[in-house]
């Protein structure tokens, strides 16, 4: 309560009443999950800069605890949330440099958070990033095969109607690369595939952002003729 500012005001004083509380629970042995779940919340709060200042050290502090909620059996769906966690912090940047070696531990994070059955959300999500990482050129080279495995990945978080946000960036990002000839050779059926993606988009209400984006992408292929 105190970390989501249900208790006090959300200053530095109430995120540390949170930290002592979550410490407590994190070092009993009564509660397993109750432990998995106390670490978690510790993770997101030093991930999120509420402990800290978001600093390097705050963020191996997150990792560490993220990496111990997810190492854990007792709770998979914390072991999802802090596999996904995990994921973006290194894709990110938040851990490591942003090289080769970060980028396939996010996938290797990405991946299990993707092949769990526990929470649909994180697996949606999972699939997405890992989609967009393959699509980005964060994993792979940028080859035909490497957007064709983006484009198996982001088919995954399209397909699924659990979590609309990741449905619709997942459709953006199809549109996206069929416009941009990363998936087909730039054909009349690829433009139009990129336009029906565009289009389930622009007519969601649940994500405005992604919605401006996608009526800005149908403007300029109608701009172009395409």
């Amino acid at each position: 309560m105190y970390a989501d500012g249900l208790l006090g005001n959300k200053t530095k004083g109430d995120y540390d009443k949170a930290r002592q509380y979550l410490e407590q629970a994190e070092d009993q042995t009564v509660n397993p999950s109750v432990r998995a779940k106390a670490r978690f919340n510790l993770g997101l709060m030093y991930a999120g800069g509420k402990l800290g200042n978001k600093t390097k050290e705050d963020y191996d502090k997150a990792r560490q605890y993220y990496e111990q909620a997810a190492d854990q059996t007792v709770n998979p769906l914390v072991r999802a949330n802090a596999q996904l966690n995990l994921g973006l912090m290194y894709a990110g940047g938040k851990l490591g440099n942003k090289i080769k070696e970060d980028y396939d531990r996010a996938r290797q994070y990405f991946k299990q958070a993707a092949e769990q059955a526990v929470d649909p959300s994180v697996r949606a999500y999972a699939q997405l990033n890992l989609g967009g990482m393959y699509a980005g050129g964060k994993l792979g080279n940028k080859t035909r095969e490497d957007f064709d495995r983006a484009r198996e990945y982001l088919e995954l978080a399209a397909d699924q109607e659990i979590d609309l946000r990741a449905w619709a960036f997942a459709q953006l990002g199809l549109g996206r690369m069929y416009v941009d000839g990363l998936l087909g050779n730039k054909t009349k059926e690829d433009y139009d595939r990129a336009r029906q993606y565009f289009k389930q988009v622009a007519e969601q209400t649940t994500n405005p952002s992604v919605r401006a984006q996608a009526q800005g992408n149908l403007a300029k292929m109608n701009a172009d003729g395409l």
